[in-house]
């Protein structure tokens, strides 16, 4: 297989999208730290995917970040580039594919942004939630960020002025379509089936650049017909929730969980914002709770978004950031200190910011990615300075509503009509 390198815009991006190539039996490994990240490449590893953390970023200095990633991309050899972009768009869309496309010399970078799996599609260059326009969706009313426009070629135009063609269904079997200046070809895709389509013609064109979801992602390894695996679920105590997530997908699949008799803590305030909170003898006392809870149930959440969104309305957008990435690091305290104490259980940890930051606190070395539960909820070995954890991590806008409740309930599969439920043991 040729080596790839795998760039996402946020932490669980990086593991949904190097799940694709790992149950594939592909030596993949995720990095934290993309400083010198491709001179780590060697023979056994085929894929190495790194966290840009460009999500948040101006769109100049997210630019600037994966125009510096790529020229050493090309220093190192690496064969072709997969930039992971958000399945409803958001992040800095326009700028990291121009400064992409820009610094690879190639002359196509090929989008396709649908995941029809998880009810993500692409249709005359709009992007679409179940149906519904993305703009339109819950994802225009993204407290941090929101997606204003559907039109793929217009959200790119506001941070660039790459040339953008969209390709209709039908197009790529035909060549003339390709133009002779740099472009970013948007490729419509409705069922799973136009993305496999969709990968065995960008096969034939031997084109090296390409971005997209975790849903096309699943079509590369293909490309190179390596041999699927299966790992296996290793057997654990329980399971322990921690959401800093504030999108309402999430808010949702929290509160079915809790229906059914889930222990939950919500952070409060000063949980939520004191920066000095971990080393305060509140911390040490919630610990202790929290440990008494799990010792007895097996199972809770530790949420901070509904109390969080309630308070949002008030609050400047640079406030709302920095309450954002606070609540990241004190999520990632009490993870930490749960670690600390010898709890062994799965963390399930949704979130992008928070799922960083608690790899970050918990001195995490490296990540392998091992098995996909459902689309965007990847399980995986994490290797850190505690010794080894187990760790399932889902986008805070992914999952159907009873995600949690089929990871965490005993009576799951009669919960999520008559699906299986997902057992640890």
């Amino acid at each position: 297989m040729a080596r790839t390198l795998v760039i996402a815009d946020d932490f669980t991006g990086a593991l949904d999208t190097g799940i694709q190539f790992a149950k594939n039996g592909i030596q993949t490994q995720i990095l934290l730290d993309y400083e010198n990240a491709l001179e780590k490449f060697n023979k056994n590893v085929q894929v190495i995917v790194i966290d840009s953390e460009t999500r948040h970023m101006p769109p100049e200095k997210a630019g600037e970040k994966i125009e510096k990633i790529i020229l050493s991309a090309r220093e190192n050899d690496v064969d072709m580039v997969y930039k992971k972009t958000d399945s409803a768009l958001r992040g800095n869309i326009g700028s990291e594919l121009s400064a992409l496309l820009g610094a690879s010399g190639e002359k196509a970078l090929f989008y396709i942004p649908a995941f029809p799996k998880v009810g993500r599609t692409t249709q005359n260059g709009v992007q679409y939630i179940d149906h519904v326009p993305v703009s339109e969706s819950v994802f225009g009313k993204d407290p941090f960020e929101p997606v204003n426009c559907s039109y793929i070629p217009d959200i790119i135009a506001s941070q660039s002025k790459v040339n953008v063609r969209v390709v209709r269904k039908g197009e790529l079997e035909r060549r003339f379509f390709m133009s002779p200046e740099p472009t970013i070809y948007v490729v419509d895709a409705e069922k799973t089936g136009d993305l496999q389509k969709i990968a065995g013609k960008v096969k034939s064109m031997n084109i090296k650049l390409l971005a997209g979801c975790a849903g096309f992602a699943e079509f590369l390894p293909v490309l190179w017909e390596e041999e699927g695996w299966d790992q296996e679920l290793e057997k654990t105590d329980g399971l322990i929730v921690i959401s800093g997530s504030m999108n309402p997908i999430t808010i949702r699949q929290i509160r079915k969980a809790r229906k059914q008799g889930v222990p939950c803590f919500t952070l409060d305030e000063t949980q939520r914002t004191w920066e000095e909170y971990g080393k305060s003898i509140k911390f040490l006392e919630f610990l202790r709770e929290l440990e008494k809870t799990y010792k007895e149930e097996k199972r809770m959440i530790i949420e901070a978004s509904d109390s969080f969104n309630e308070e949002k309305g008030s609050r400047s957008f640079s406030e709302v950031r920095a309450g954002r990435q606070q609540v990241a690091a004190n999520m990632a305290e009490i993870a930490n200190g749960l670690v600390q104490k010898g709890i062994k259980g799965v963390y399930v940890i949704i979130g992008g910011d928070t799922l960083e930051a608690i790899m970050k606190r918990v001195g995490c070395k490296k990540i392998i990615p091992l098995k996909e539960l459902m689309p965007g909820v990847v399980y995986s070995k994490v290797y850190s300075e505690s010794g080894e954890l187990s760790v399932i991590s889902k986008s805070g806008g992914l999952g159907e509503e009873d995600v949690l409740v089929r990871l965490l309930c005993k009576n799951g599969a009669e919960e999520a009509d008559g699906r299986d439920e997902i057992a640890f043991g």
